[in-house]
Order: C-alpha cells, then sequence, then structure tokens
C-alpha cells in the first residue's frame, strides 16, 4: 500500500476555510500563479471532490499550470495518482468530522508515547498503553462508522474490506509521522497506509479476565500461552490479506500510470500535430498573398502594355499622315515647278 503521505510542496501549510469542491478549485486556479498559496488551495479542493472527478479535474489543473509556464510542478500535479476509496473516504473525514479526527491523532500521539514508556519501563506504562489503545480503538470505530455513511452517499461500497482498509489508514496516520498526521487532518492523503509498530484489534473491547481461585498457575500459563498463539495466527493470517491487497492495489495502480502515460503521449502527439497544421496554414497562407500580388502585378503590367501597344498605334498612323503628305507634296513638286517657270516666261 501506498505509504507517502503529502505532496511534495506546501506540506506544512493548513487548509484555507471555505474550500470545497469543484467551483472552489476553478476558483483557486482561474488566476493560476506559481505561488505555493495558490497551489496549495488547489490541491486542497482537489481531494475533496468526488472521487470520479479526480483524473479529469488534476489533468485540468495540471494544463492551467503548463499554460502559466510552470511546467515543472505541472508534471508533478499530472503525476499524482487518484485515492483508492479507503483513502478517499479519509480524506472526507477531515472536512466532515474534523474534531473526530482531532480526537483521534490526539489518542493516536497518547498511544505513541504510551509505548516509550512501556519500552523505557515507566511505572504504570503497561496501564497507559491499555487505556490509549482504548481510546484510539474507539475513535476508529466512530470514524469507520460515519465514513461508511459517506461512501454509501456517494455512490461506493462500503464494504468490509474497504472499511478495514480505511481503519488501517486512520490508526497508521494516527500513530504516524507530523507528515502523515497532516495530511489527515489536511485531508490530503494519498493512498492507503500500513499501521508500524502496533496493531488493534477494532471489535469490541474485552474486560481483562481475572484468573480463576481453583485454576493452577500452570494451567493458566497454557492458556494464555493458547491465546497468544491464537492472536499470533489471526495476525498473520491479516498481514497476508494485506499484502494481498496491497501487491493488488500496486498493479491495479501500475495498470493505471501506463493508461496515463499512453493517454499523455496521444495528447503530446496531438498537439505536435496540431502545431504542425497550423504551421502549414500559415505557410500555404504566405503562398497565397504572394500569389495575389504577383496576379495584380500581372495585371498592372498587362494594362501598360496595352496602353503603350494604343501609343505605337498612334505614332504609327501620325508616320502613315506625314508619308501621305510627302507623296502629294513631291507629286505637287513638278506642277508647281511648271507654273512658276511659265509665269518667269511671261514676264
Amino acid at each position: 500500500m501506498q505509504t507517502q503521505a503529502l505532496v511534495g510542496y506546501g506540506e506544512g501549510s493548513a487548509i484555507q476555510a471555505g474550500i470545497g469542491g469543484q467551483a472552489d478549485l476553478e476558483g483557486a486556479t482561474a488566476n493560476m500563479s506559481t505561488a505555493v498559496g495558490d497551489l496549495d488551495a488547489a490541491l486542497a479542493a482537489l481531494y475533496q471532490l468526488p472521487l470520479e472527478q479526480f483524473v479529469a479535474t488534476r489533468d485540468q489543473l495540471a494544463r492551467r499550470l503548463r499554460a502559466a509556464g510552470d511546467r515543472a510542478t505541472a508534471r508533478q500535479v499530472a503525476g499524482l495518482r487518484r485515492p483508492l476509496v479507503s483513502a478517499w473516504a479519509a480524506n472526507q473525514l477531515a472536512h466532515a468530522a474534523p474534531n473526530a479526527v482531532a480526537e483521534l491523532l490526539e489518542a493516536g500521539a497518547a498511544l505513541r508515547q504510551a509505548q516509550q514508556d512501556a519500552l523505557a519501563g515507566q511505572p504504570g506504562a503497561a496501564r497507559q498503553l491499555r487505556t490509549a489503545s482504548a481510546h484510539l480503538r474507539a475513535a476508529i470505530i466512530r470514524l469507520s462508522a460515519r465514513a461508511e455513511t459517506l461512501l454509501v452517499r456517494a455512490g461506493h461500497s462500503a464494504s468490509d474490506a474497504t472499511l478495514a482498509r480505511l481503519a488501517a489508514t486512520l490508526q497508521a496516520a494516527a500513530t504516524g509521522d507530523e507528515a502523515t498526521r497532516a495530511a489527515l487532518a489536511q485531508g490530503r492523503l494519498q493512498g492507503d497506509l500500513d499501521p508500524a509498530g502496533f496493531g488493534l484489534d477494532l471489535g469490541s473491547a474485552p474486560a481483562e479476565p481475572a484468573a480463576p481461585a481453583n485454576v493452577a498457575p500452570a494451567a493458566l500459563a497454557v492458556t494464555v500461552d493458547q491465546a497468544d498463539a491464537r492472536r499470533e495466527q489471526a495476525g498473520a493470517a491479516a498481514r497476508r490479506v494485506l499484502e494481498q491487497t496491497r501487491q493488488a492495489t500496486e498493479h491495479a495502480q501500475a495498470v493505471l500510470d501506463q493508461a496515463q502515460g499512453l493517454a499523455t503521449s496521444r495528447e503530446q502527439a496531438a498537439q505536435a500535430a496540431h502545431q504542425r497544421a497550423e504551421q502549414l496554414a500559415a505557410v500555404a497562407q504566405d503562398l497565397a498573398d504572394q500569389a495575389a500580388a504577383a496576379a495584380t502585378a500581372a495585371k498592372e503590367s498587362r494594362q501598360t502594355a496595352e496602353s503603350a501597344d494604343r501609343d505605337v498605334d498612334e505614332v504609327a498612323d501620325r508616320v502613315r499622315v506625314a508619308e501621305q503628305a510627302v507623296e502629294a507634296a513631291e507629286a505637287a513638286h513638278p506642277a508647281a515647278v511648271a507654273a512658276l517657270e511659265g509665269l518667269e516666261d511671261q514676264t
């Protein structure tokens, strides 16, 4: 199962008041910048969404980050995995029952302290350990009942396996490190958690039995040994089931990651094809503009040539008229000479 509790940025910030659902996520990302506060608000809203909206909204947030120029953070956001139903239910509890979650965390801290005191041999530590375990068990049972209602209302199956994973996650978060405890308090768990160090029987806590007066100490020791053996066998069986569940979860997550990677590759290919199409369209437009300019220049040249042809024809006509005038003058010249000579003879 997953043991990572928080996204790798903004781990210590508290959930902002009033954040909840798709509308808040859109508001938080509408003017997205690279500021941690903006990203924290968007991620907090992301983990509050209905589970079926997680992937689409996560991808939308990643696209907005890429559009804002923050590609590194966009890749981190795109790599966030959708929580399992049990982890999703734990995140919803942080907002639906914050006081109960706070009591759970207090009980977990008390149990950790009691365990440390018991290991150090402090007086009364065993009694404190039993009391703290009972308080933590009761807190988990209360939250599990609340989570069952939340799951049913959201249309999810509140199966025994889901509730068992939820109980284990709540226990691990309550007794875990500060980052894990903060992740539960903020409703930002990314996956199920495994309890580390000690497990709890989440059934009703039995009272400590008193030794019968007529039972010999040896017989009582045998009975206690048998009970311990049965508890150990039950614990081993539970661990095997948890391991099988973890392996199945990891396999399903690997398949999901492959599908998401394929979808990302196809999206990148589609974007590259779209960019190439835009480049070709721009080149085609340039060629069309050049062709239109060439057509205009050719029309103007044709008009100029036609005007020149008309000028040539007019000049040719004038030359012919002049030549005809010269020919007429040359034809009239002898007659004019003869007439002049006749006038001279008369004088």
